[in-house]
């Protein structure tokens, strides 16, 4: 049976090549054969398996737009429900500024409301404040001079920090800086100059006993050392930076005696501190000595550090 089937399909077919030739030049072509012929030739079966034609049989085709492809979870392709778990919030809570940690500390930010350029010094030398400004940053709260034992009283590691600034700040001559041959910068004072310093500003009437305490070379990232070869008190840091400053807030002047109020900063900029230094007028070259050292005001410095340091 399958071979007849084919030699009718074949047949059948003669017509359509005919009609795809004429469609060749461009033309529409309109079927041109009598309706009898037409339904001769459309095909059915019949209940014996024979082949017939059918006129009715009709071949529509139907394109459907915008068909949405059922999901693998049978979700109904028209609900149109958002089921999408909703985004957890993130906290965007803005950081801290500068603004918003002094609102919280009112105290911090009342002492910042100044312009230091603008403080009368009652005609202390800027010389002078600058030589005295380590005593506010490095001495203890209530040291006084009196006894002559400030420094001899106390270890290296509790006072070298105190003579490198105090060193620089009494006009110490620099050997060199930081260059291309040197990671350190460092200055140096002689032995005579530095026991004249110390006796004569200080007060301290046992100099040697400071001296025994020093290193005898440059050992760690800040150093004040003694060199016995050429008699010299050496000074020397390396590239870190330093860290503690001061600004005078006020000057109050006592008879011969200046009480100078020093603000006390870390890292150049965070505020956390306030000392009085009490300085005399004196018969020295620097024309004045240290009297005591006074805390006055000590703000938390876990306040910065937990901003600016986490």
């Amino acid at each position: 049976m399958k071979k007849p089937i084919k030699m009718v399909a074949l047949l059948l077919s003669l017509p359509l090549v005919l009609a795809g030739c004429k469609g060749n030049n461009n033309q529409v072509v309109e079927n041109d054969l009598p309706e009898q012929e037409i339904e001769e030739n459309v095909i059915s079966d019949n209940e014996d398996g024979e082949i017939k034609y059918d006129k009715d049989l009709e071949y529509n085709i139907y394109i459907e737009k915008n068909v949405v492809t059922p999901s693998s979870d049978n979700t109904d392709p028209e609900d149109t429900t958002d089921t999408k778990e909703p985004e957890t919030d993130i906290d965007t809570e803005e950081p801290e500024t500068d603004s918003d940690l002094l609102k919280e500390n009112p105290e911090i930010a009342a002492y910042l409301e100044i312009n230091y350029e603008e403080v009368d010094t009652k005609g202390l030398s800027k010389e002078t404040l600058n030589l005295f400004a380590p005593c506010a940053i490095y001495l203890e709260n209530g040291g006084y001079t009196t006894n002559g034992d400030m420094l001899s009283s106390m270890d290296y590691h509790d006072i070298y920090d105190f003579l490198y600034d105090f060193l620089e700040a009494a006009g110490s001559e620099q050997v060199h800086g930081f260059d291309y041959d040197f990671l350190t910068t460092q200055s140096r004072m002689k032995y005579e100059d530095w026991e004249y310093l110390l006796t004569e500003v200080l007060n301290e009437n046992n100099p040697e006993i400071v001296l025994n305490k020093l290193p005898n070379e440059f050992g760690g990232e800040v150093s004040v050392y003694y060199n016995p070869e050429d008699n010299y008190i050496y000074t020397e840091r390396g590239t870190l930076g330093w860290e503690q400053s001061a600004e005078v807030r006020e000057v109050i002047r006592e008879g011969d005696a200046f009480i100078i109020t020093y603000d006390l900063y870390t890292l150049g900029s965070y505020l956390i501190g306030v000392a009085e230094v009490t300085i005399a007028e004196a018969d020295n070259k620097y024309g004045y000595s240290l009297v005591g050292v006074d805390r006055i005001k000590g703000f938390d410095e876990w306040i910065w550090n937990e901003f600016y340091f986490e």
